[in-house]
């Protein structure tokens, strides 16, 4: 026996449109409402399978794409990395190799300068990191693009900080020795430019997380 409560949700989901029918979420439904629903997806020939979908059907028949939306994975390696692993190892570095040049500051008064410089564009880098992995981790809508530029700006600062060494008027026997570790750091960098760049340009999570034309 039908109950008026039963009649009342079968009265209003018969005055229902179609597309206002197809809308409800039968998994919220109580039960009566729930009876309700069903009967009228009965009556209105609708598959069995679309009118009584559980739950876990649902999960499965989430839009395509819809399971790499969010900040994990590489997006949150590369989030952390900006935010939190690169600051750490810029602030190191700046002061293991201050507190090594400064040994040699009274005879080549221009590796005081140029360390002095170095740390300036450093600490900007780094300042350009931290905002770009913040607004990564926070899904600005213009946040792969600030991530980029940051990896373009990285890029620049690490050409322009492998002439600055030779700049610092240091015994020309020494080059030999700069210009290998500058082809060291050279090669880091833009490896880790050409591996995050392409990852932010090709990622599934990236586009699905970032909608189109607010990753580019």
């Amino acid at each position: 026996m039908k109950t008026s409560s039963f009649a009342e949700v079968e009265e209003r989901y018969a005055s229902l449109t179609t597309e206002e029918f197809a809308a409800i979420d039968r998994a919220s439904l109580t039960d009566d409402a729930r009876a309700a629903y069903d009967e009228e997806a009965t009556r209105r020939g609708l598959a069995e399978s679309v009118a009584r979908k559980s739950p876990e059907e649902q999960a499965v028949e989430a839009p395509e794409g819809s399971q790499y939306v969010g900040v994990r994975g590489w997006l949150l390696l590369l989030c952390l990395a900006l935010a939190v692993f690169s600051p750490i190892v810029t602030i190191f570095f700046l002061v293991t190799n201050y507190q090594e040049a400064a040994q040699s500051f009274e005879r080549f008064p221009g590796l005081r300068v140029i360390s002095q410089i170095d740390i300036l564009l450093s600490v900007g880098v780094m300042a350009f990191s931290v905002y770009a992995g913040v607004s990564l981790w926070r899904k600005k809508h213009n946040a792969v693009r600030i991530a980029k530029a940051y990896l373009w700006t990285y890029l620049g600062y690490s050409i322009v900080a492998s002439g600055l060494p030779f700049a610092a008027g240091l015994p020309s026997f020494t080059h030999e020795a700069m210009i290998i570790e500058v082809l060291k750091n050279l090669f880091r960098s833009l490896l880790f430019f050409a591996l995050w760049y392409s990852y932010l340009n090709g990622s599934k999570r990236v586009k699905a997380t970032f909608p189109p034309g607010l990753s580019s």
